[in-house]
């Protein structure tokens, strides 16, 4: 089972920008504010809504 946290249980909406880029952390693996402090909040949060969609599909399709 893995630890990690899925977009199923993460309300990114309401997650602030420092919040965000932990989640991206744990979750990616890297801080993307710190490769860009210029991301605005809402680019940060499709990014972390669309990694979540990706990554379940990819699961999802294990011969994608």
């Amino acid at each position: 089972m893995s630890n990690r946290i899925t977009g199923k249980e993460t309300k990114f909406n309401t997650m602030s920008r420092a919040e965000l880029a932990v989640w991206y952390v744990l979750n990616v693996g890297y801080d993307p504010i710190e490769d860009e402090p210029r991301t605005k909040l809402s680019d940060l949060r499709r990014t972390c809504r669309e990694y979540c969609e990706v990554r379940d599909y990819a699961e999802a399709n294990p011969d994608w």
